[in-house]
């Protein structure tokens, strides 16, 4: 049997050769995002001090300056109130 190997791409050809393309290329972009991107670097846990997040507290209003005063000498004592 002869093929007709001079008959030129058919528009389906062309168009499935171009949304492959498109396909593999968009795969590619996503690798590297995802690679750049990495898990680790989303749920990245700042480790801020206790005294760290005190005084974000007493900058953002949400304490007073005596309570901030009184929360920190308890972080920097050796004795943690119960609440007792």
């Amino acid at each position: 049997m002869h093929w007709n190997w001079n008959d030129s791409w058919s528009g389906w050809n062309w168009a499935l050769m171009m949304i492959g393309m498109v396909v593999f290329w968009g795969l590619v972009v996503w690798a590297i995002v995802a690679l750049v991107r990495s898990p680790n670097r989303s749920q990245r846990v700042t480790n801020n001090s206790a005294e760290e997040i005190l005084a974000g507290r007493l900058a953002a209003g949400e304490i007073e300056g005596d309570e901030y005063q009184q929360r920190l000498d308890v972080l920097r004592s050796d004795k943690v109130p119960t609440g007792k």
